[in-house]
């Protein structure tokens, strides 16, 4: 509601009002559908016509290996590049730390799910845990309650 205000967004004053704008907002995502799928037209059609500019430029270059192909939309040429296939990573990682430890990197990161599992949240939001010392305050993160409201169009 603060982002509204500060938007200097005009609330509706009648229930009429919210109508008429929740009928605006379902109209408008009618023409975000109706451009989604004329979207994956032009893409169905782009890649169709990527297709035979391919075949047409593997058939040039199988008579010139250097055939390049410019025009006023771009240019189509060949490079060489070596396509690197990981296959078993965790095997590599293995050899790689008997070898060349320097090439392993160890990220470490929290288990977010498991941390929610285990914790508690006070009613400020503060995170507490229990230990065998007793309750510990968890620094640096809070989980305050938040609320939400949805609108569903027809």
């Amino acid at each position: 509601m603060k982002d509204l205000i500060k938007q200097n967004v005009q609330v509706p004053t009648s229930e009429e009002q919210a109508i008429q704008l929740l009928s605006l907002l379902s109209e408008i995502i009618k023409y975000e559908e109706q451009m989604k799928k004329a979207k994956k037209a032009l893409s169905k059609k782009y890649n169709e016509v990527e297709k035979k500019i391919r075949i047409y430029y593997e058939a040039q270059l199988a008579i010139d290996k250097d055939y390049t192909l410019e025009s006023d939309f771009g240019r189509l040429s060949k490079s060489n590049k070596k396509k690197w296939v990981y296959e078993d990573e965790k095997s590599i990682i293995n050899q790689l730390e008997a070898l060349y430890p320097e090439l392993v990197k160890t990220t470490k990161s929290i288990d977010k799910v498991k941390f929610k599992e285990q914790v508690m949240v006070s009613d400020d939001g503060t995170i507490l845990m229990e230990t065998d010392g007793g309750i510990e305050v968890i620094n640096n993160v809070t989980a305050k309650k938040e609320e939400s409201i949805s609108i569903k169009p027809k």
